[in-house]
């Protein structure tokens, strides 16, 4: 697949496809673009939309930053939950303008912005620093608040703090556990699963670049403060079953947002099951409409 170096000197690896309006989305934590299900994406292109794929700095086949050094995971997420300084090797913010930087190499002016978990921190910050390129942000099991993990369970941390390395099996094992631990009720499509993860590990797999990752969301400031600055089209999705970022997040990210829609689905965890996919592309394809006659005006 394509890539694309950025005057910065990070170099994205990309996917594209469809026609019509550009729709950026934005992984989450540790992963890759081909983390996004295939289903999901093939919705989103019949829907007549120029899907827009990347991995993110410090995963899959974009630049690892190695020569940053590579934080503790378990120091960074307790001095983050203690509200201590953490100082990262790059914000929130830095990974936005690679964002921006792919649009701007694709020749995109303006993307209406998807963006899961972390991404959608990421998305916060596109939508923030770089208003004039995101035409619509839509907000997916996220927080704007990266330092407060509000629905944190006790039985998840251990999973993240000492993932194995090798071999192949045991990752994709422990992979599973962490999204059954943190999918909710929905039926968990194994087989498809360990499919996605297993071509995300033979992609690359970068532990020092998810703690690195993990350092740029405990060390970027929150941003709920300066949601009602966003003048885009927005729809908050948020999962009822969410572990992690549970249902009154997203309450009180589309109560900040002027004009922001909400949609809370039930059985949803901090995973993008099948039962998921029409609903989220239905939303998207409502927002992306929205937003399209409103710029047209």
């Amino acid at each position: 697949m394509p890539r694309v170096a950025l005057p910065s000197g990070i170099e994205l690896d990309y996917a594209e496809r469809g026609e019509g309006p550009a729709l950026l989305l934005v992984m989450g934590i540790g992963a890759q673009r081909v983390h996004w299900p295939e289903g999901l994406i093939e919705r989103l292109v019949a829907r007549g939309l120029r899907v827009i794929s990347y991995d993110n700095r410090d995963c899959g086949q974009s630049s690892v930053l190695d020569d940053l050094g590579t934080p503790s995971v378990p120091w960074t997420a307790l001095r983050g939950a203690l509200g201590a300084k953490v100082r990262p090797p790059y914000t929130l913010e830095d990974m936005a303008a690679d964002g921006v930087g792919l649009l701007d190499a694709l020749g995109v002016e303006r993307a209406h912005v998807v963006g899961a978990s972390m991404g959608g921190m990421i998305a916060f910050w596109q939508a923030l620093s770089f208003p004039e390129r995101v035409q619509s942000l839509t907000s997916l099991i996220t927080s704007p608040d990266p330092r407060r993990l509000r629905g944190r369970r006790r039985d998840f941390w251990p999973l993240v703090r000492k993932p194995p390395r090798e071999p192949k099996q045991a990752v994709l094992d422990h992979q599973v556990r962490v999204f059954r631990e943190i999918g909710g009720p929905l039926p968990l499509d194994e087989p498809a699963l360990r499919e996605r993860l297993g071509l995300a590990y033979d992609r690359g797999r970068s532990l020092s670049g998810y703690a690195r990752q993990m350092a740029a969301i405990l060390g970027s400031p929150a941003v709920t403060p300066r949601l009602g600055e966003l003048r885009m089209s927005t729809a908050v999705i948020q999962g009822g079953s969410d572990p992690l970022f549970p249902a009154h997040v997203g309450e009180a990210i589309a109560a900040a947002i002027p004009g922001a829609s909400l949609r809370v689905l039930p059985d949803m965890g901090h995973m993008l099951h099948r039962e998921t996919w029409d609903p989220i592309v239905d939303e998207v394809e409502a927002l992306v409409a929205r937003s399209e006659g409103a710029a047209a005006r």
